[in-house]
C-alpha cells in the first residue's frame, strides 16, 4: 500500500517526544464519508466506538484509543462529521504500522 513519511519525533514546548510512528499507511484516498456510526463494536469502550463507511465501500473504525469519550476521538469525529455534511473528500491513514486495521488520522482534502 502507498504510504507517506511522517515526523518521527515531535517537539512540544521544547521537549522532544519520541516513539511516534515513522510511517503512515494510506488506507483510503480521496473518498467521501457516506455513513457515521457511534457505539456497538464490542471493544472495551463498546458504546463509544466511532465507525464510518466511505464511498469506496469500505467500513472503518477509528483506533480504539480514539473513541467518542476521548479528546482525540471527538476531534476526529468532528472531522468526519464535517466531511460528511459538506461532502469534502478525505484521506484516511493508519499511523501504527498495523496495515489499515483501523484509522488514526484523517485529512480533509480541498477544504
Amino acid at each position: 500500500m502507498p504510504y507517506r513519511h511522517v515526523l518521527g519525533f515531535a517537539v512540544l514546548a521544547g521537549v522532544i517526544v519520541a516513539g511516534l510512528p515513522a510511517r503512515a499507511d494510506l488506507c483510503s484516498e480521496n473518498v467521501y464519508v457516506t455513513q457515521l456510526n457511534v457505539g456497538g463494536r464490542g471493544g472495551t469502550d463498546s458504546n463509544a466506538d466511532i465507525g464510518f463507511v466511505v464511498s469506496d465501500g469500505k467500513k472503518w473504525y477509528l483506533n480504539t484509543s480514539y473513541n467518542a469519550n476521548d479528546a482525540v476521538g471527538k476531534v476526529l469525529y468532528s472531522q468526519l462529521l464535517t466531511a460528511y455534511t459538506l461532502k469534502v473528500p478525505v484521506n484516511l491513514y493508519d499511523n501504527y504500522g498495523t496495515r489499515c486495521d483501523d484509522i488514526s488520522e484523517i485529512t480533509l482534502m480541498n477544504f
